[in-house]
């Protein structure tokens, strides 16, 4: 009782924010009923299936009594679950989005909507999924990625939402914001106005051709939207100027489908600055300095086998160094973060050794991919003038295993195979751009690629991959 009312008191206090957080001249204050409704009804239409169906029974393990809580409250219980690829990396995320929006819907802010995600998380895996361990990679998932892929999304809806709306902004800004637009219609309110922001807006399409790293080769569609943005009024003034950035300010968001006859990859990153500074001179150029947040998502098809990867970039320092005149747009990114991630081990290249599931020891002998803590660094490099534009952009990952807190205890020191641990990896992805303009209209040349390297004990495997080709391109 006592966890749930700090709990609760964490929320209110971060949600003291909530209109600190926006420039969008919305002066409403949370509205708590609204949006304790809207998270029973998260919570609940889940909770129905899960009952239902009782699709993880395997991991009743608990139950209603004094031991199992007393195991969860003193934390000994808690572990790793050994859950599908597609429920941990594709379910929880959009359930952290749910949650998220819940709350910034509600005017709770960034900061008290992240209080409301990790409220809502609890409840589901202490209560609602009582019967099993409470699940460290899901409290973690659900909460980062809320606030990772939920932000830019309510940002893009922001475009369009507030003072005269027509009909084609309420379609655009409930694509991005669909509880948004509900808590509209029902609180009978719409900001002011909206805010006023630079934005990017991509979408492409076209076929590369891909030499994969067993030396067999394809070609591919590659179907891609990229939507940018900077809701800073000293960003958008002229002449020199500087201040703090409200959280959501920088956000961006990044998705693509590969295809031959088939899905052969699925791509999704996104970033936001949660606090920071920017500062311009009277030349146009500027300095954004923050702390943030981010996203990548990455599910590859190699010739024999599919390749995962998922990244939560829990916070790290972001800078931005950009140089815009008339004629001339010059914008370079950097980050580096701590990360959260899942991935498969590489080294064993889609066929581990270890005994199959049952029993369920670890989602690495289970599923095939292993729960990391590791660090991020990214890069970006935009020049764009009226005729063309270069987008070069690359991310690098250090990633080692978590060996402890599996499902079922075993000895990670032991050395037979059967522990499944003491894994690293390395991954490096890389893209470039070359677009020729005739107004909103582009074609250019493409290329991407990457190395994956894993090691486990003394094995090691290192691959690359290169593909190039061109595409089309649609600036909205």
């Amino acid at each position: 009782m006592c966890r749930a009312s700090g709990a609760l008191l964490l929320v209110a206090l971060l949600s003291a924010h909530a209109r600190g957080d926006d420039d969008n001249g919305d002066d409403e204050g949370p509205r708590w009923g609204l949006a304790a409704v809207e998270s029973a009804l998260v919570l609940g239409i889940p909770a129905l299936s899960y009952y239902a169906f009782q699709d993880n029974s395997e991991n009743y393990v608990l139950d209603w009594d004094w031991s199992s809580w007393e195991a969860k409250l003193d934390g000994s219980a808690l572990r790793f679950d050994t859950d599908t690829w597609g429920y941990n990396t594709l379910k929880h995320p959009a359930f952290g989005v749910l949650m998220y929006r819940t709350g910034r819907s509600n005017n709770f802010g960034v900061w008290g909507s992240i209080g409301v995600t990790a409220v809502d998380t609890l409840v589901w895996e202490y209560v609602l999924e009582y019967r099993e361990y409470p699940s460290i990679n899901d409290m973690v998932v659900n909460v980062a990625a809320g606030v990772e892929i939920g932000e830019p999304l309510y940002q893009i809806a922001q475009l369009w939402r507030g003072g005269t709306m027509s009909a084609g902004d309420y379609v655009k800004s409930t694509l991005f914001s669909p509880i948004g637009t509900v808590n509209d219609v029902i609180t009978h309110h719409v900001p002011r106005f909206r805010p006023v922001a630079w934005r990017s807006i991509v979408v492409e399409g076209g076929g590369l051709y891909r030499e994969l790293p067993d030396g067999h080769t394809r070609t591919e569609g590659l179907f891609t939207a990229d939507i940018d943005l900077v809701a800073d009024r000293n960003y958008l003034s002229d002449g020199a100027s500087s201040g703090s950035i409200k959280p959501g300010s920088w956000s961006r968001i990044r998705g693509s489908l590969g295809t031959t006859d088939n899905l052969t990859s699925m791509r999704l990153s996104s970033r936001t600055t949660l606090a920071g500074r920017y500062a311009q001179d009277d030349a146009g150029d500027g300095t954004m300095l923050g702390i943030g947040t981010a996203f990548s998502y990455r599910r590859d098809r190699f010739t024999s086998y599919w390749d995962h990867f998922a990244s939560m970039g829990i916070l790290g320092p972001q800078l931005q160094l950009s140089r815009r005149t008339p004629e001339l747009a010059v914008r370079w990114d950097a980050a580096a973060y701590g990360d959260f991630a899942m991935v498969d081990a590489h080294v064993f290249a889609g066929e581990h050794p270890f005994p199959p599931a049952p029993p369920y020891i670890s989602s690495l002998q289970a599923q095939g991919y292993y729960y990391a803590y590791g660090a991020t660094g990214t890069t970006r490099l935009r020049i764009e003038t009226p005729a063309l534009s270069i987008d070069l952009e690359g991310e690098l990952h250090r990633l080692s295993q978590i060996n402890d807190r599996d499902r079922v205890a075993v000895d990670t020191s032991a050395p037979m195979p059967e522990t499944a641990h003491h894994n690293t990896d390395w991954r490096a992805y890389w893209r470039g751009e070359l677009a020729f303009h005739y107004g909103q209209w582009a074609l250019g040349a493409e290329a991407e690629g990457s190395t994956l390297s894993g090691n486990w004990r003394t094995t090691t495997r290192t691959d690359s991959e290169l593909a190039f080709g061109g595409f089309a391109r649609a600036d909205l």
